[in-house]
């Protein structure tokens, strides 16, 4: 194919003979980049790398013992850590590149390893009691820090959860809460992290901060708000009000899509704001001739918007 628009481009004058046959050379010959898969497979090592830990653990645990288990994990997570403190590149509020390309994992191998650390000593000895709280958030305040400071997005995710996984500790105090299902206290705690969370993006973003994280820190925040505010609008008093929020964070989110040219946060805008308006209208109507319409004419409106939302980011 690429040879063809060559062929008419040199047949209406616009490249010559051997421009045209140095492109094809340099087409034909440049070399092929395999960061793509490398990446994928140092993903892929780490995740096998501590699952075959936990197996190991759990097989050989008592030939092994506990204090050698221990041990070891430490040393390898102390490793990890003092690797990346000591190649670390000097902080920049802009995107760093590290060193290399294994940097990032030995960094993400070091933060899942303090994970199985820390969750093996308070199960074995129970290190910290009843106080989850704590076990939480020690990993959520280094991990974001580690994040901010050697600029890893994959270590800002586990902040982040272990974040939200704080939040939800301290709104659910006792099993039976979580148990009964959605309590007030949670949904009300997730809008007020995912409000917290879309304001550090946003803060992050106008302040050039490192505003590349705003992504992760959007992706987060508006997935927890607008999966909160459903729950709400499903489950509690005053649906309506729900509804017209919701709708309204979803239209802030695709005003933000636009302008980014971002298809993900403009596809997670469309289908929660179909979701919650399905929801609203067999709350509203029950009719089984108005839903059969209304699937009909409102998924063919989805399918025309998703085919032609490319001239709305070229018209902004």
């Amino acid at each position: 194919m690429k040879e063809k628009y060559l062929g008419l481009l040199e047949e209406n004058g616009i490249l010559t003979s051997q421009h045209s046959s140095s492109i094809k050379k340099y087409y034909f010959n440049r070399p092929f980049s395999l960061f793509q898969e490398l990446r994928a497979l140092m993903y892929l090592g780490v995740i096998l790398l501590t699952s075959g830990l936990g197996i190991l653990i759990y097989k050989n645990i008592d030939t092994i013992g506990h204090t050698a288990l221990i041990g070891a994990i430490a040393i390898a997570c102390g490793y990890c850590f003092y690797y990346a403190i000591r190649f670390a590149r000097p902080f920049d509020y802009g995107k760093v590149i590290q060193i290399n390309i294994a940097y990032d994992y030995i960094l993400l191998s070091g933060c899942l390893l303090f994970l199985a650390l820390e969750g093996y000593l308070q199960f074995q000895y129970n290190l910290f009691g009843d106080a989850f709280e704590i076990a939480t958030l020690i990993p959520a305040i280094l991990f974001l820090i580690s994040a901010f400071r050697f600029d890893h997005i994959g270590v800002l995710s586990l902040g982040i959860t272990s974040f939200i996984s704080l939040a939800g500790l301290i709104a659910t105090p006792n099993i039976i809460s979580m148990v009964d299902g959605f309590s007030s206290e949670m949904v009300f705690t997730a809008i007020g992290v995912a409000i917290l969370l879309i304001f550090a993006g946003w803060y992050l973003k106008t302040k050039n901060l490192k505003k590349h994280f705003t992504f992760t820190f959007y992706n987060f925040g508006f997935n927890l708000l607008l999966i909160a505010l459903l729950t709400a609008q499903i489950n509690f008093a005053l649906p309506l009000l729900y509804f017209i929020i919701l709708i309204a964070a979803c239209g802030l989110l695709f005003r933000y899509a636009v302008i980014e040219k971002s298809f993900y946060f403009l596809l997670m805008s469309v289908v929660y704001a179909y979701i919650s308006v399905t929801i609203a209208f067999f709350t509203w109507l029950d009719s089984g001739a108005a839903a059969l319409y209304y699937f009909a004419f409102s998924c063919a409106g989805v399918i025309y918007f998703f085919i032609n939302y490319k001239k709305l980011f070229k018209a902004n």
